[in-house]
């Protein structure tokens, strides 16, 4: 789960700042990508090397497979900051 923060800066003119919070992953190798997020970017990785071994193999066992994809889903969304 996640939420978003709004933060108002003082000064003349102002800004208002949103920042999305996530749950935080500490061991995140379901970010395939390494953009910091767990997102369909990842998922699409792992799907196109689905049956085969590289980007995508979340749990290390040398395949991408069935257990990477539920791993991945598993965490889908989260933040790995």
């Amino acid at each position: 789960g996640g939420g978003v923060v709004a933060v108002l800066r003082g000064g003349k003119g102002g800004s208002i700042e949103q920042t999305n919070l996530l749950s935080a992953v500490t061991n995140c190798p379901e970010d395939v990508d390494g953009n910091g997020v767990v997102d369909i970017d990842d998922l699409l990785l792992l799907i196109t090397n689905f049956g085969g071994h590289g980007e995508g193999d979340v749990d290390g066992d040398g395949v991408v497979g069935i257990d990477d994809l539920l791993q991945l889903i598993q965490v889908f969304g989260e933040s790995c900051k």
